[in-house]
């Protein structure tokens, strides 16, 4: 599975979606950790957020893969980065965009 924050404002916008790219990073990341909970709790929750809230939540539908499916999200900016999970926090695997080798090195690094 992968999670996709969108393409850019303009085309964002055009679909009712005027978040700018920095905080639709910021909704995906509240969106991946909520969907990480579902995955792999059996109680009811609570969600408070900046971009969803939600009261007694339970599912009963659970992912075949044990605790979750593998997952990958897209994006290079420090923005993405924080949202995929720098530090492999949320996922295991966070596709960047093509960069220079250099760029990619450090960006790479700074993720570890």
């Amino acid at each position: 599975m992968d999670f996709i924050t969108g393409g850019n404002d303009q085309e964002q916008g055009r679909e009712g979606d005027i978040l700018t790219k920095d905080e639709r990073y910021a909704r995906t990341r509240e969106y991946i950790g909520i969907v990480k909970k579902i995955w792999t709790t059996h109680e009811p929750f609570d969600h408070e957020g900046g971009h969803y809230r939600f009261h007694d939540f339970v599912s009963d539908v659970f992912p075949v893969q044990q605790p979750r499916p593998n997952v990958s999200f897209g994006g290079s900016s420090p923005a993405a980065y924080a949202a995929g999970g720098a530090g492999a926090r949320h996922l295991p695997l966070i596709l960047a965009s093509a960069l220079p080798f250099a760029a990619g090195a450090k960006a790479i690094l700074g993720l570890l």
